[in-house]
């Protein structure tokens, strides 16, 4: 028993001194923790915070310049001095005082324009920039290296690390593997970060590790900086000059990539190299002018694939390359051009594009999304119960041609809706966009045949959800008065027989061909009544014949022997002229039979 306590109280003993031991070695070790700006606690985490000593700041000169105290600067002249600041508030971060003039608490400049800090407005400031780099000519700004060499290395029982608010920081080559307890790096607000090969590489004994940069300016993220096992990557509010190829390759068991908000000038291909993680999302800032092909090639997303808001240029052919996400979004983003088959992508469900603005799209451009084979229906069957949803819903773009919204039928059943073509409507140009969205057999065989692929099913008019009644539109007016129209009720208004402007013009038309009827009908009856009327009343003849002769019993008229012409047209029985020297004639038409007696 006596032994049992002996043991018992040598190991108590033991397990004691080693965390003393332990102590000593992370608190009175020469390394990085013994100089400013850095320290450690007695749990291995190194702090790194510049601002304590001054506020390290990228200078718009060719002379960079260290900051060694915050100096207000103010304009003479304003109304208060004293509280007023010469810059806005988002320039002040860029201002550089010497330490030359640590004494004053404040410059007042005669003159000032245009904001500081930007390379645009150096020739307007350069008055104030002249007085800073001659006070301070020769000085380097400070550079914070984290290396595992010299006097200033990295402790090997380092579990975090948090460096804040520095100008220039440098990840020396290797510098976290040979610390296995390592359990997150977090660099903020970083003027000028620095990498290399293998800066992130982490220990193969290590636990997961979290590594966090916000804020922050790379010039070159280069090849292969990242390796080992990785639990998450957060990149936030980082400009990356360069994205060489291999930047993200070499992650094992990553569970979250995330790029929030960064702004990548020029991406290399195969950026993003064969790697699984669990969620892969893209969130704002842009990808420059072009994003080549394979910039994401044989990526194994197990759970989400996401891009957000993202700004791109023209993206190439297989420009991602994804395998297996169990949900796929495209979303918000403004896209220059998509080529054919942009994205290559084998989804394990639904399929989700929305709310996206689209330069131009070849055709094919979504061709590549399909269902993972594993997950894919069997050919035979005609049920699109089995089918993932792929949404493609209020969407724009600009150009477009035949094909370009294809999508693979035999993996997913399309649902579009509200897709918006950024052209003035036009009547002769509704039909073709109508038939380059909906009327694509052809290509779409042609597609099949080249990948020896099956033949596309063949849908009914059952299977079939694309209406252009309900979700194509296209821009009705011109400048800030335009509005959408859906392409139905643009034609509704101005393209049929029934619009409103046709239907008045027939309607005016109409009225003036009738009443133009009605005037020639009134003009022909008018001169038809007046030839009758001439016909009817005639003038009393002059001369008629006194001589009646009796012949067969009928009263005829005989030729006057002075030759006069007889109008043979009335027969009227005139009294002797010997008789009556004066007399009336009314003619009164009767209907009367002729004599047959002698007067």
């Amino acid at each position: 028993m006596g032994a049992a306590k002996f043991v018992l109280g040598s190991a108590i003993l033991g397990l004691f001194w080693s965390c003393l031991l332990m102590k000593g070695v992370l608190t009175n070790s020469t390394n990085r923790c013994d100089y400013s700006p850095c320290s450690c606690d007695h749990y291995g985490r190194l702090t790194c915070d510049c601002k304590e000593e001054g506020e390290y700041v990228a200078v718009p000169t060719e002379e960079k310049c260290c900051v060694q105290r915050k100096i207000a600067v103010f304009v003479e002249g304003s109304r208060s001095r004293a509280r007023t600041p010469a810059f806005p508030a988002e320039s002040r971060q860029s201002f550089i005082v010497a330490p030359q003039i640590f004494s004053r608490k404040a410059i007042i400049i005669r003159s000032w324009s245009g904001e500081l800090g930007k390379k645009k407005h150096e020739g307007k400031c350069r008055d104030i920039l002249l007085i800073i780099t001659m006070r301070d000519k020769g000085k380097r700004c400070k550079e914070l290296i984290l290396s595992t060499e010299s006097d200033r290395k990295l402790s090997p029982h380092t579990s975090r690390i948090v460096v804040s608010n520095c100008s220039s920081v440098i990840v020396a080559n290797s510098s976290l593997t040979s610390m296995a307890g390592l359990r997150s790096v977090d660099l903020v607000n970083v003027a000028n970060l620095s990498l290399v090969r293998h800066s992130f590489k982490l220990s193969p004994r290590s636990a997961r590790t979290r590594i966090s940069v916000r804020n922050c300016s790379i010039d070159v993220l280069p090849s292969f900086v990242f390796g080992g096992d990785v639990e998450a990557i957060s990149f936030e509010n980082v400009r990356i000059g360069q994205l060489s190829a291999f930047a993200f390759a070499n992650l094992f068991h990553t569970d979250t990539l995330r790029l929030e908000n960064c702004q990548i000038e020029s991406t290399e291909a195969q950026s993003f190299k064969k790697f699984d993680v669990g969620y892969l999302h893209v969130i704002g800032g842009s990808f420059g002018e072009q994003v080549p092909s394979r910039t994401m090639n044989d990526i194994e997303v197990h759970h989400k694939f996401m891009l957000d808001g993202v700004k791109m240029g023209m993206v190439r052919s297989e420009a991602f390359i994804v395998r297996s996400p169990r949900t796929v979004a495209i979303q918000n983003c403004l896209i220059d051009g998509l080529e054919s088959e942009a994205f290559d992508v084998t989804a394990r469900g639904a399929v989700i594009i929305k709310n996206n603005t689209f330069g131009s799209l070849a055709v094919g451009a979504f061709l590549g999304i399909r269902a993972d084979p594993e997950t894919r229906p069997p050919p035979a069957s005609s049920s699109s119960a089995n089918l993932h949803d792929l949404i493609f819903k209020n969407n724009s773009m600009s150009t477009f041609e035949e094909g370009s919204l294809m999508f693979d039928r035999s993996s997913f059943r399309p649902e579009l809706d509200d897709l918006l073509v950024k052209q003035p409507c036009d009547c002769q140009m509704l039909p073709l966009w109508r038939n380059n969205v909906l009327n694509y057999t052809n290509v779409y065989s042609r597609f099949y045949m080249r990948q020896n692929a099956v033949m596309p099913p063949i849908l009914s008019s059952q299977d079939s959800i694309e209406t252009p009644e309900t979700f194509l539109f296209c821009v009705d007016g011109h400048a800030e008065d335009a509005t959408t129209a859906s392409f139905t009720d643009y034609e509704a208004r101005h393209c049929s027989l029934g619009g409103s402007m046709l239907v008045l013009i027939l309607v005016i038309v109409g009225i003036l061909a009738t009443l133009l009827i009605l005037a020639c009908l009134i003009v022909w009856c008018c001169k038809r009544r007046r030839r009758n009327d001439r016909k009817r009343w005639m003038s009393v003849p002059t001369n008629a014949p006194d001589v009646v002769s009796k012949k067969n019993g009928v009263i005829g008229r005989e030729t006057a022997t002075s030759g006069t012409p007889v109008d043979s047209r009335i027969t009227m029985v005139v009294p002797d002229g010997r008789l009556y020297r004066e007399t009336e004639f009314h003619v009164i038409v009767e209907k009367a039979e002729p004599l047959t007696t002698e007067l």
